[in-house]
């Protein structure tokens, strides 16, 4: 729910639901420690395939350090990792991109491997001219976009 309801515009909020027999029930709600107005936190989920790690993409966080409550670069997007443990949805990990760029959007399409080991974020924004792995920054490409892969302890 990128809108996030009753929060500050854009802000955002996941639910997360479990099948219980023939029905669904919420079992969390999730929103960032350091959140604010157009982080856009839910943009896109993935859950891992036995349920226990979720990552949520926020396209609109200004993260630029890897650290949750620095807002250096706008837009540059950001991923949050939980995991259920002790019945209940815990913040996890913090995952932003080598080298955030303003506008990356990083966090705009996220997957999760089957066991939640190996995240795959997207960054319909970044400003890369060139494919490969690792490739050069290019500011004659905007919004090229780029896939960044990370290994989760």
């Amino acid at each position: 729910a990128p809108d996030g309801g009753a929060l500050p515009t854009g802000q955002g909020l996941v639910f997360v639901y479990a099948r219980r027999d023939n029905s669904f029930l919420r079992n969390g709600l999730l929103r960032p420690a350091f959140s604010q107005r157009n982080d856009r936190f839910g943009h896109s989920v993935s859950l891992s395939s036995d349920g226990a790690r979720l990552a949520v993409g926020a396209t609109g966080d200004f993260s630029g350090t890897g650290d949750p409550a620095d807002d250096s670069v706008v837009n540059a997007g950001a991923v949050h990792v939980y995991r259920f443990l002790e019945a209940r949805w815990q913040p996890f990990g913090f995952v932003t991109p080598p080298a955030p760029l303003p506008d990356s959007r990083f966090g705009s399409h996220v997957a999760l491997s089957g066991d939640g080991l190996t995240l795959a974020a997207g960054a319909i924004g970044h400003s890369t001219g060139l494919g490969g792995v690792n490739p050069p920054l290019m500011e004659s490409a905007p919004t090229s976009g780029a896939a960044f892969v990370f290994t989760l302890p």
